[in-house]
């Protein structure tokens, strides 16, 4: 099969998507290496795509042998929609629209078709993206649906894409160091809740008139709820140039954090050299150069680019994401560093280069310390007296490493729920660890093994107790603690179906006063396997109906789980 005429944009969607029979694909693959037009409009197409939409249309198309299409503004009891749509395509269109009685202007993105298979889609991207409260972030306002027409409420940016910002061309280093470090706190917030973005790129980085950037379209994010959804077709998901190499193999299991601290790198590098550091004439060499090829540092492209920036992308573009930063805070951490004039993570800086780093930052503070240096030598006085021997090494502490907590500020969403995630825990044992690729507390295999954290309570409060985790061994009838202040709360870790689906269970009702307060968890002897993964501590407000979010199952007390003084745990 050959095909010689230049295919619409619908069609290059379906082939970018894998929609299309396999011939097809082969056809267009060869079409699009020997045609540079097509091959520019698919990276248009490309940078455009947008997951929510065309899994919907996917779907449509299966459903009813043909693409959805939306004509005409919507009609919708609560928002007045802007007759012109703000953008779209063949996979939908988003319109300019204001809630009549809350009077917020919003993005409405509509999508033409609504299928049960894809429900789950949307319900997973709103659950996700509303527990995300940030500056950084687009806010999901609503998800709905008018007839047979479903609909994101999201927040409005009028400023237009970091792409458009960018358009090919370098940006100045502080300017790209800047922004990419707001992008590291921001996702670092979203891994800290348990989502990964798994798309970043420019186009999905609006920026406001005042230059705030925001992320947005968390479509295919990888949110541990989500891991069935994601286990099918993962190679279809996301964007070539920004995948890193274990999302560009197309298996879901090795997707973590680390993944969008490689598209991060991306973002960095695109910046600092006007061009990604991977970019085949299809999106098939694109991934094998993603998963095969060392990138060149940014420097090789534009030679004003400072050393330590070089540095930090490729720390960032390693293939092996146990070598990359250990999260994306402290990618911003050493980009702060980079704009403090100070030593990046994973140099060691000499004393001249040191010395030479602070006489830059205070040149006044050094001219002075130099004339006071020359004086102390014309009268003979030794600037630099001889160290003495260096006392011998301390008695190695073999003692297990002890519990050392910090006061965590807790993540309060919009209904007073606080959410204290396994990042923030503070680990004691033989075996329990942070895996920062799940964003869980994992191998809860001996009763050594506890976790802890102080957070503080703003005004008192009655909360009820929830514990988020993930656990294939209900068999094994184990059995946990929590301790909140004076009150110790048993329950029976309970099976879930897997470690990679996630539910969150209902422990206890407990008030607390206003100030820090500790929480603890351990596991009851004995133990069998492991006691579970677990991922955050919810505590709901009592005057916050029900005892979940929607599409988790929240299990009840009446299942093993009691409340004894302390000092006097409950027995089973």
């Amino acid at each position: 099969m050959r095909i010689d005429a230049c295919p619409s944009d619908e069609t290059l969607t379906a082939f970018l998507l894998g929609d299309l029979p396999e011939p097809e694909l082969d056809a267009l693959r060869e079409h699009q290496e020997r045609c540079e037009f097509c091959e520019a409009r698919a990276r248009l197409l490309d940078d455009r795509t947008d997951f929510v939409i065309d899994e919907l249309r996917r779907a449509a198309s299966l459903e009813s042998g043909g693409s959805a299409s939306a004509s005409g503004p919507p009609v919708l009891p609560d928002y007045e929609v802007d007759e012109v749509p703000l953008g779209g395509g063949s996979t939908g269109v988003v319109y300019r629209a204001r809630h009549r009685k809350l009077g917020r202007v919003v993005a409405l993105k509509m999508i033409a078709e609504r299928f049960e298979e894809v429900a789950k889609l949307l319900q997973i991207e709103a659950k996700a993206v509303a527990q995300l409260q940030h500056p950084n972030i687009v806010q999901i306002f609503e998800i709905g649906r008018h007839g047979n027409h479903p609909f994101l409420a999201l927040e409005l940016v009028e400023g237009g894409s970091l792409a458009k910002k960018i358009a090919g061309q370098p940006q100045p280093p502080r300017t790209a160091a800047e922004m990419v470090r707001t992008l590291a706190l921001a996702i670092d917030y979203a891994h800290r809740q348990g989502i990964v973005h798994c798309d970043l790129k420019p186009s999905n980085i609006l920026v406001t008139d005042a230059g705030v950037p925001k992320i947005t379209d968390f479509g295919i994010a990888k949110w541990i709820e989500s891991d069935e959804y994601w286990g099918e077709g993962a190679e279809n998901r996301g964007t070539p140039r920004y995948m890193a190499p274990e999302q560009a193999g197309g298996s879901a299991g090795g997707i973590g954090p680390a993944t969008d601290v490689f598209s991060l790198g991306v973002i960095l590098y695109e910046m600092l050299a006007g061009r990604v550091p991977h970019s085949g004439p299809n999106a098939v060499e694109t991934l094998k150069l993603v998963r095969e090829q060392e990138p060149e540092p940014p420097s090789r492209w534009r030679p004003g680019v400072p050393r330590d920036l070089d540095l930090i992308t490729l720390k960032c573009l390693q293939k092996d994401p146990s070598r990359r930063y250990g999260d994306a805070r402290a990618l911003a951490d050493d980009l702060g560093r980079f704009l403090d004039g100070e030593p990046i993570q994973g140099r060691a800086v000499g004393s001249i280069e040191r010395a030479w780093r602070r006489v830059k930052r205070r040149p006044a503070a050094a001219v002075a310390s130099l004339l006071v240096g020359l004086a102390l030598v014309a009268l003979g006085v030794e600037l630099f007296p001889r160290k003495p021997p260096p006392p011998p090494p301390p008695a190695v502490d073999r003692k297990p490493r002890s519990m050392d907590p910090t006061i965590v500020l807790p993540i309060v969403q919009g209904d007073g729920t606080i959410r204290l995630g396994a990042a923030a825990a503070s680990v004691m044992g033989k075996t329990l660890v942070f895996e920062p690729a799940f964003g869980n507390l994992g191998y809860w295999k001996s009763v050594d093994d506890r976790a802890s954290w102080l957070f503080l309570v703003e005004h008192k409060t009655t909360f009820r107790l929830l514990l988020d985790y993930a656990n294939r061994y209900g068999d094994a009838h184990n059995r946990y603690e929590v301790r909140v202040g004076d009150v110790v709360f048993v329950g029976d870790a309970l099976d879930t179906g897997g470690f990679a689906t996630y539910q969150q269970f209902f422990v206890g009702e407990t008030t607390l006063e206003a100030g820090v307060h500790r929480l603890e968890i351990l596991g009851r002897p004995p133990l069998k396997a492991s006691l579970f993964d677990l991922r955050a501590i919810v505590l709901i407000p009592d005057s916050v109906s029900g005892g979940g979010n929607d599409g988790s199952t929240l299990e009840s007390a009446g299942r093993g789980v009691g409340v004894a003084p302390p000092g006097e745990p409950r027995q089973p």
